[in-house]
């Protein structure tokens, strides 16, 4: 082998770490059973602490309920509904997952945390030149049994790119759709094509 071949392989294994190393990995699966998920019909709760979270921007609420309808809608799961109740997300009580899904007949529920990240930008470390407010949303879904079937979130600081700082409306909404999509592909749902 040639100088310049080892020369030019070296090269590109370089080019290619650097390109791995700054792609964005802003979500995923944390978890997921290994268990067949047969669900069709799905609850979901208020954000944990919806009341704090609303303080600071209060359409936080709507626009989590109005995006995660409608992401699961566009990918084919119509009976989502919302169900007002209060489960906390670190720590929830199977008993009253149980509960819900046998009183409103449902095969699963989600439960979801969203906290906000706020990055201040400076240009030399001295000359602000804006402050940018960021989501990271985390998704359980629960089956009708209280067992966790998966675990998804969305870090729209390391999941999106925006061309002008984001607003929390458009992070709100950006992070409950990478999370939910997430739920969506690892339940084995495709989206539906568009008319």
């Amino acid at each position: 082998m040639s100088v310049l071949t080892l020369f030019h392989r070296i090269f590109f294994l370089l080019i290619s770490l650097l390109l791995v190393k700054c792609a964005s990995f802003g979500g995923g699966v944390l978890y997921r059973t290994t268990e067949k998920i047969e669900v069709k019909t799905i609850g979901y709760i208020n954000l944990y602490q919806d009341s704090i979270l609303n303080g600071y921007f209060i359409n936080t609420g709507k626009i989590f309920r109005n995006t995660i309808e409608s992401t699961f809608k566009e990918y084919g799961l119509d009976s989502i509904r919302f169900v007002n109740a209060k489960i906390d997300y670190n720590n929830p009580d199977t008993n009253i997952i149980r509960s819900i899904c046998k009183k409103y007949k449902l095969d699963g529920l989600i439960l979801s945390n969203l906290h906000f990240t706020q990055t201040n930008h400076t240009m030399y470390y001295v000359i602000p030149l804006g402050q940018e407010w960021n989501t990271q949303v985390f998704l359980k879904l629960f089956s009708k049994g209280g067992t966790l079937l998966i675990k998804a979130g969305h870090d729209t600081k390391r999941g999106n790119s925006y061309a002008k700082f984001p607003t929390p409306d458009m992070t709100v909404r950006d992070g409950t759709r990478g999370a939910s999509k997430q739920v969506c592909k690892s339940m084995g749902l495709k989206k539906k094509p568009q008319p």
